[in-house]
């Protein structure tokens, strides 16, 4: 009778351990799946992720390098990924935030100009791109957002004053004509806006007392109120608590910080 038995090694996976090759036990299947080959209740194939590692992987990095060209070392994989093309213990192909370096980027006048319509109304050069929730264009110039009127100004004026704003005089957030931008401080934006009826000037002489209209006490309450702390001898926070006052608002009373004339 002939002996089948070897002691070769083999390459047969046992049962319940993951295909790759890695050793670990897998889960069982919590249904089943025929185009993925579960079975209910029996062991799955592969540990989540684990299903390129069986594939040889060659290590992306051999140099060890950042590929972006900075001269950086890059960090070690503690994983295999097949999809980034991690390999665990080996380095990988850049670090992180530096595999956008080597994408090419276009000049900053030639993705301006791509985003600009020159036919808007009343001569304005409308911007096409991306704007912030004011209406007021955006380009990324180093990384960062740049208002796209700031940078039309820029482009054919040179560079805004530190301190100073770029302003409209054709009152259009989206419009780039460097003919209807100049430049002012926040004092002239401001009254700018007044203007246009874009904001309102608080009244020269403010209501006071109770005939604001948003006043809570006459002002007869008011000089209890004072009255009475005085001869009380509390904190604020009590006597506002006695009255159920809010206490900024008792603290604001008593310090008259309103009511003034009362």
């Amino acid at each position: 009778m002939t002996d089948l038995t070897t002691n070769e090694p083999t390459n047969e996976i046992p049962y319940g351990y993951c295909h790759c090759g890695c050793g670990q036990k897998t889960k069982l299947a919590d249904k089943s799946r025929k185009e993925a080959g579960w079975i209910k209740g029996e062991p799955l194939r592969y540990i989540d992720g684990h299903y390129g590692r069986k594939k040889e992987m060659e290590p992306p990095n051999p140099s060890g390098l950042c590929q972006c060209g900075c001269g950086q070392p890059a960090p070690i994989a503690v994983r295999n990924n097949a999809r980034l093309g991690h390999v665990a213990g080996e380095p990988v192909r850049f670090i992180v935030g530096h595999s956008v370096r080597n994408r090419p980027i276009s000049p900053a006048e030639d993705r301006f100009w791509a985003k600009v319509n020159k036919n808007g109304p009343n001569g304005c050069w409308d911007w096409t791109g991306g704007g912030d929730q004011h209406g007021y264009g955006q380009i990324r110039i180093n990384r960062r957002a740049v208002r796209a009127h700031r940078f039309s100004y820029e482009l054919h004026n040179g560079p805004i004053p530190v301190g100073l704003d770029c302003l409209h005089k054709c009152d259009r957030p989206c419009c780039v004509n460097p003919d209807h931008l100049y430049v002012g401080d926040a004092k002239q934006n401001a009254a700018d806006a007044i203007a246009r009826g874009r904001a309102v000037m608080p009244p020269p002489n403010q209501v006071e007392g109770e005939t604001n209209g948003l006043a809570q006490y006459t002002n007869a309450q008011v000089r209890a109120f004072r009255e009475e702390f005085a001869q009380m001898k509390i904190s604020i926070q009590k006597f506002a608590d006695l009255h159920n006052v809010p206490k900024v608002t008792m603290w604001r009373i008593i310090r008259r910080k309103c009511y003034k004339n009362a």
